[in-house]
């Protein structure tokens, strides 16, 4: 049976489900796709996954509880909270008009500034703190991380996304191991929602991601036996 212009709005899977359900099916298959990946971008927002990664290396490393959230509470701080209200003050002050997510590219340098100014006053914090040293690696690879971000996406608009969820992961998996492997699967999955979201494109992604995973292992590798 020949196919109308309505019946090929799609190609691949959609363009499937357009053969065998008609377009309304498929469109609503894209919607779903389109709210779903909506989703991962919120829950899996950089400071979300810093935060959960913070408490998870706060609470592996230091036996007393409340010692453990007392670092993580001030390590939260300093990388997540600090940079995210700088943005709410942005954001409610009419300062930026491309979103949370800084889609005008003239509007990142300074809420990268204050991520990394943040970070290193958080590295000199939990130095002086003798905070456990995952923590104090964290803190240090999401201030040379977020340099090296804040330099290309002046010029091209590198996935923060992907590279905030590669940085977590990685640290994770060189704490735990294989047991953090699981954690590690949010960073395709991330990788797809921006670009399903046209957000970004699937080269902003990738190199997102392998920023995240190769600096931050190499900051690890060169760096641990001196803390």
């Amino acid at each position: 049976m020949k196919l109308t212009s309505a019946h090929a709005y799609s190609s691949g899977a959609a363009g499937t489900a357009v053969q065998h359900f008609g377009p309304r099916y498929a469109g609503e298959v894209y919607e779903r796709g389109y709210r779903a990946a909506n989703f991962i971008s919120l829950v899996c927002l950089p400071p979300l996954l810093a935060i959960a990664t913070i408490v998870a290396l706060a609470s592996h490393s230091i036996a007393d509880p409340a010692e453990a959230a007392r670092v993580a509470v001030v390590t939260s701080f300093f990388i997540a909270l600090a940079p995210v209200l700088y943005i709410v003050y942005l954001l409610k002050s009419g300062k930026i008009a491309g979103g949370a997510d800084l889609a005008l590219k003239n509007e990142r340098w300074r809420p990268y500034m204050v991520s990394i100014g943040s970070a290193v006053v958080g590295f000199l914090v939990l130095m002086w703190l003798s905070a456990p040293q995952s923590l104090v690696l964290l803190t240090l690879c999401y201030a040379v991380n977020s340099t090296v971000m804040a330099v290309i996406t002046q010029r091209w608009k590198i996935s923060a996304h992907a590279a905030g969820a590669a940085l977590p992961a990685t640290a994770l998996v060189s704490v735990f191991g294989a047991a953090a492997l699981a954690f590690a699967v949010i960073v395709p999955v991330v990788c797809w929602a921006r670009v399903r979201v046209h957000m970004h494109t699937v080269a902003q992604v990738t190199a997102g991601a392998l920023l995240g995973c190769v600096l931050t292992l190499l900051q690890i590798a060169l760096l641990s036996p001196r803390f």
